[in-house]
């Protein structure tokens, strides 16, 4: 399947999941960004056959200032690894803890800090000791998560996986 279709693929999975609508012409026009929206969020959607996405801060500023133009939205990166094998989220940290994520058991994975202007961002939640799996312990449930940090950008961003975040928002 080529990289165009893979693509439209999750951007209809993704609105689906999300209860929202693709755009038209995958947010290239310039009255409607990003490739899916939702009541709540401006979602771009990522996807690529390696174990890694190689997020560079402008593209999330990118995104940042297209969800505050359209009318206050949250940004949201959707990011599938290995042709969707892996599913990610990535968010402010400000969003997160202001969607009530952090009242939620997290095992926190090493925050990654670089003054670099790009990172690659992967399924990579080594503390979990069943390693890339939410889990019950006594009853509770717990997800991963990592944060990402561009120092000189001030760009804190945080990593969950795709199915805990959606089980999350949807509660």
């Amino acid at each position: 399947m080529d990289y165009k279709k893979k693509s439209k693929k999750q951007e209809s999975k993704v609105a689906k999941e999300m209860n929202g609508k693709t755009t038209i012409a995958s947010g290239s026009l310039y009255f409607q960004k990003a490739d899916v929206r939702t009541s709540d969020f401006l979602i771009e959607c990522k996807t690529t056959e390696k174990d890694y996405y190689n997020l560079k801060v402008s593209t999330w500023k990118k995104i940042e200032k297209e969800a505050l133009k359209d009318g206050m939205k949250i940004p949201l990166m959707q990011i599938d690894l290995l042709n969707g094998e892996k599913r990610l989220a990535v968010m402010t940290y400000n969003d997160f803890e202001a969607l009530g994520f952090s009242k939620f058991n997290f095992v926190k994975s090493p925050s990654f800090f670089t003054k670099a202007s790009s990172a690659k961002i992967k399924y990579d939640f080594k503390e979990n000791p069943y390693f890339n799996l939410s889990f019950f312990v006594n009853g509770e449930y717990y997800y991963d998560m990592y944060e990402v940090r561009f120092e000189k950008e001030r760009v804190h961003l945080v990593v969950i996986p795709w199915h805990d975040f959606l089980s999350i928002v949807k509660e």
